[in-house]
């Protein structure tokens, strides 16, 4: 009995793509999961030329939110 496996080339290509791009998502669901939730808005709603929500916020510079009165 012949336990050997054939596959085409395109099936065996196929396989190796669906592989590495698995394992790009699983290592960037794992980056998500394990930063902390200030790094995580640092990095993803405080853009670059704004100033940074882990700076110095005794300057003038820095912004202040004051929510109205209901």
């Amino acid at each position: 009995m012949d336990k050997t496996i054939q596959l085409e080339k395109h099936q065996i290509e196929a396989w190796g793509l669906w592989w590495i791009q698995w394992q790009k998502q699983t290592k960037e669901r794992l980056l998500k999961h394990t930063k902390s939730p200030k790094v995580f808005l640092d990095t993803h709603l405080v853009s670059p030329q704004s100033e940074s929500f882990s700076g110095n916020t005794t300057t003038s510079s820095a912004v202040t939110l004051v929510l109205p009165p209901k």
